[in-house]
Order: structure tokens, then sequence, then C-alpha cells
């Protein structure tokens, strides 16, 4: 990774490795010079009878990007998250892949089409125009907020009382003064379903909560753990995600052009209702009521990233997430971020030290066995000033070694990594980004 201190750096969705499958044909077998004792016939198969070497089914795909010295893309290799392409060189192949999905298949089942999460109004409902899964949120006039399937598995989310039309903006639906004057329901599309959040428009003057009844997908429940937070357990039992405090932005902090440590951040605790299926969130009344607040402040709540990696459907096996030392200690506030954040930061004398992980999809199975001669991590910098010339002085990109999930990542518990391959022989373990 290249990116300076701080490094707030967008996942590029295409960091490419090159891998070429292993040229040497096999060994024909040769024949027994040694005639045979006895009058039965030698098994051993003559020069002219032994098989002869697989044809390559990319080969005029390679001669044709040799001939016009230019990179070919292989479309019988394109997936939802990867793209292959016969290289100039006539040998070799050129495999891109995403950490999320980059394109949909059509409707069809013909082809794909590219992501496209900005929210349109059609027959009554609204979507984006093309995303993984199925998302349709209200048009207004009704308490369903939304649906979302990935494959056989179908999430709704409810409102107290009936929504108002909504205004869209890009990839955003906002509901204005869904929870009363002054707070608003947002839902995010996102390139595999949603996050919804609450903002808060003016300091209140009293106790703040909201309701959101969630009917998850079949065969999960919410339930409550030995600390009696929110869980979403499985048919067995068990559980598969522990809903926690959810985080709070002020609007310094939430203004995504400001400084990295610019404004105020908090959190709001999660319960669970009687019901069973309705989350109770209340944010932290000392930081709605602290002066240095600035409003409006936003409030995550329900994310699709909460469940659907137990749908069955999620194949495109990426993800990424990054903390802190300091006020983002853990990962739950921050896989979802569009961004991962990396280096170092420092304001109003506090001094802060941040990772980010990245996990890249397997490498696409025909390329099994292949030999990977180079692999690069592409990012687009932001906010950053320099990078640092040696390992050390700047970011350092490491391999991780040890099983890690995008939203259980702990400052104090971090997955371990290798140096063996990292951007160069220092040991200092610092500003790092590691992938695995």
């Amino acid at each position: 990774m290249l990116a300076a201190l701080p490094a707030a750096a967008e996942p590029a969705p295409t960091p490419p490795a090159a891998a070429e499958p292993d040229p040497t044909p096999p060994a024909a077998a040769e024949p027994d010079p040694t005639p045979p004792a006895a009058a039965e016939p030698d098994p051993t198969p003559s020069a002219s009878t032994a098989p002869a070497p697989a044809a390559d089914p990319l080969a005029s795909l390679k001669a044709e990007a040799k001939k016009q010295n230019k990179r070919i893309e292989i479309e019988s290799y394109r997936t939802e998250t990867s793209t292959t392409y016969a290289n100039p060189d006539g040998k070799t192949l050129r495999v891109e892949l995403s950490t999320e999905p980059v394109r949909v298949k059509k409707a069809d089942g013909k082809g794909f089409t590219p992501i496209d999460t900005t929210l349109v109004e059609a027959d009554g409902v609204i979507k984006p125009k093309a995303a993984k899964g199925n998302l349709v949120l209200s048009a207004g006039r009704d308490k369903t907020l939304l649906k979302s399937q990935a494959a056989d598995a179908t999430t709704k989310i409810t409102t107290p009382s009936a929504l108002p039309a909504p205004k869209l903006k890009g990839n955003t639906a906002t509901y204005r003064s869904a929870y009363g004057k002054g707070r608003d329901l947002m839902v995010t599309a996102t390139r595999t379903g949603f996050q919804q959040q609450i903002t808060i428009a003016e300091r209140p003057t009293g106790p703040v909560s909201f309701r959101v009844p969630v009917d998850l997908p079949k065969g999960m429940s919410f339930a409550k753990n030995a600390a009696g937070r929110p869980t979403i357990v499985g048919k067995d039992g068990k559980t598969l995600t522990e809903v926690r405090p959810t985080l709070m932005r002020d609007a310094k902090a939430a203004d995504t052009d400001a400084p990295l440590d610019a404004g105020k951040i908090g959190k709001a605790a999660v319960t669970l209702a009687e019901d069973g299926k309705t989350l109770i969130f209340t944010p932290d009344a000392a930081f709605l009521a602290d002066a240095a607040t600035t409003y409006p402040v936003t409030m995550t709540a329900a994310a699709s990233d909460w469940y659907e990696g137990h749908t069955g459907d999620w194949q495109h096996g990426g993800m990424d997430a990054y903390i802190n030392d300091y006020d983002l200690t853990d990962s739950w506030d921050t896989f979802a971020d569009p961004e991962i954040v990396v280096g170092k930061s420092y304001a109003s004398s506090i001094a802060k030290r941040w990772r980010g992980y990245l996990k890249f999809p397997d490498i696409p199975a025909e390329f099994a066995g292949s030999k990977v001669e180079n692999a690069d991590l592409n990012l687009w910098n932001h906010q950053s000033n320099t990078c640092g010339e040696s390992v050390g002085s700047g970011i350092t990109a490491r391999r991780i070694t040890s099983s890690w999930d995008d939203m259980l990542l702990y400052w104090n518990s971090q997955p371990s990594v290798t140096s063996t391959g990292a951007d160069g022989p220092s040991p200092r373990s610092v500003d790092t980004l590691s992938a695995g």
C-alpha cells in the first residue's frame, strides 16, 4: 500500500495477480529397452502411442494478445469478483480480484452487469440499479422500510409508524422525521445489502431511544447472551453474531471531507425487546449532552453484514476493516465503512495508530496449481501527505497467517502476520496494512 500518515485508503476494486499455468507437459513414457522375458506384450507404451500434451484452451487468446501487444480479457473466466486477461507476452495471465463484487449476473442469467447502487423508484418501490441480492425499499406510506433477499434468505425491517416518501441521493434514501421531528431514518444500499442509520438534528432535552423491528432470515433468530446483549443465533442455537453497541458520529466526524480525527464519536447501547424481534438503540446520554458534540448526530443501526455471511450466498469471500489503539479498537465500528485507515494521526494532543486488514477471494479454480509470478496490491490514497520512503517510516503490507473476521477484530487481539514478503526487511510492526 502506498499511503501516508495518516492514510485513509479505499480498497481498489481490482488488485492484480499474474498467474502462469505450468508450461511443462507431462513426460512421455519411453519404451523399455530390455525385451520381455516372457511372450507377454510390453506394458510400457511406445513413444508413438504416448498421449500428447493437452492443448492449451487459451492459446488463441494468448496469441492474439501478443499480436495486438495488449492484454485481452478472457470473458469466459469472468466472475462477480474477478477479471482475467491474457497478457501481451503471449504466455502469462493477469487475474484481478476485488474484496467485494464489481459486477452481478443479469436477470436472465446471461452475462454480467456492473454494480450500480444508485437508488431509483420504479413500480411503486425503490431499488438499486444493480447490486448483489435483491434490496427493495419503501416508497412511502407504509411501515415496511425494506426487504433484503440473498439467495433464499429474506430479511424485513419495519418502522413503528408509516413512512414518508423518501428523498433519494445516490445510494441513500432518507425518510425525513421518520422517528419524530428532526430524527431522520436513512438506508444506504451497498454492493451486497444495506446499512441503516438514524440522524438526530438537534440536542435532545431528555432520554432518546429508537425501536427497530427486524425479521431475520429463516433459520435465524435473536437471543440474549450471558451479558444480556442481543445475539443472532442459527437453528442449532449457536451464536452467529453478537449485536454490540453501535457507533455514533457527530457532524464533524461524519463529514467525509473533514480531517480524520475531526469531531466526536460515541456509542449507542443495543438491547432486545420482549417480543424477541425488536432492537432498541439507546444513544449515550452524556455524548448527546456534551457541548463539544456538533449536531446532527448520526447513529448506526441495523446492517445486512450482521447476518449475510451465514445465508449460504456469501460467495465472494472478501472482507476488510480497520482499527486503532484509542477509540476504534473494535472493528464492529468500521467493517461497513467504504474505506480503510492505516498509519498514525495526532490531533487535540491525542496520538493514534491505525491498522487495516484486507482479505481477497481465492484465485479462480481454473488456476489451481499455477505459479503466481507477481502480485500487486492497489489502493487509492486519501488525506495523505507522505507514504514514507522505507519500511518502518511509512506503511508496511504484511501477509496475515491466522484466521480473522472483519466483525471480530480487536486491537488487543490482532491476528498474526509474517514479515516474509513484506514491503522491506524492517522488523518494525508499525502502521500496518495486512492482507490474507
